[in-house]
């Protein structure tokens, strides 16, 4: 598996942003969920931005890269819900039919 490297994923932060900003942005105003999940999570930054907008869900994130993960403290998504390792081998395989 190919690893990560977080200042070089961050150099494109921007890019990576205005979509997730445009995605936010039509969500229904009056939306309460109870839990969200961000998959391929990163860092943990816009789970942590999910948190402060929804701040009475529950708020996991996954991600499969260790080094990724490794600065998500410093956005704060820990303290909600926090941002975990998943891994190709974790996740269940369904069967061709």
């Amino acid at each position: 598996m190919t690893a990560w490297d977080p200042a070089v994923y961050d150099r494109y932060k921007a890019y990576r942003e205005r979509p997730a900003d445009d995605l936010t942005a039509r969500l229904p105003p009056d939306l309460e969920p109870r839990e969200i999940w961000d998959l391929g999570c990163g860092a943990g930054e816009h789970a942590a931005r999910l948190k402060r907008r929804y701040p009475r869900a529950r708020v996991h994130g996954l991600d499969s890269s260790p080094e990724m993960l490794a600065p998500a403290p410093a956005h704060g998504p820990r303290r909600s819900s926090g941002c975990r390792r998943t891994s190709p081998a974790s996740t269940p395989r369904r069967r061709p039919t």
